[in-house]
């Protein structure tokens, strides 16, 4: 499980909110124009006025716990909010989980590439076979591209990660097929 991320936020009345704040909330809850939660910089804005702010507060806390989007708290916010609301904070908890999964990535493709980068100078004719720099990268942009012409769908969201697995599948394959 991954670790906590931690979603800031501090309890403040729409009457305290500096004119920039109150700038962010007419442009984040545009439909409504009322102030619940606004996300303005990494940190949650939370009206204290709200009389069930105490729930808002531990749903948050629980979802910094989540690896995956928990749909029940975010019902259970947009019910003590609004839509609107409850998209400020799903928005902040889908960046900093994805900041977390790029920076463990990170950590993983380092530590992988520095026990593997011996291998990158072999001239193996078996490995050669199966790559090309320009074949992977084509494939990617194939992808990507292809993505970005459809609608949007809920998996279809994320073009550069879909064609990044077109290409790690294509390399999966190319190894299970040179093992045969």
């Amino acid at each position: 499980m991954n670790k906590k991320i931690e979603m800031k936020y501090t309890l403040v009345p729409f009457d305290q909110l500096s004119n920039y704040e109150r700038m962010c909330v007419g442009i984040s809850c545009p439909k409504t124009l009322k102030y619940e939660i606004v996300n303005i910089g990494g940190k949650l804005y939370i009206n204290s006025e709200n009389p069930h702010c105490a729930e808002i507060v531990a749903l948050i806390k629980e979802m910094e716990h989540a690896e995956f989007m928990d749909d029940e708290a975010l019902e259970e916010i947009a019910a003590y909010t609004h839509r609107e609301a409850m998209s400020e904070v799903m928005g902040l908890w889908y960046k900093l989980r994805k900041e977390q999964r790029h920076d463990e990535a990170k950590e993983n493709a380092a530590f992988w590439y520095n026990a593997n980068r011996e291998r990158f100078m072999d001239d193996d004719e078996e490995f050669m076979k199966h790559f090309s720099h320009e074949f992977l990268y084509e494939l990617f942009y194939v992808v990507k591209d292809d993505m970005d012409s459809k609608p949007r769908g809920r998996r279809d969201n994320f073009p550069t990660e879909r064609a990044l697995e077109a290409v790690f599948l294509y390399g999966f394959e190319a190894g299970q097929e040179s093992r045969s």
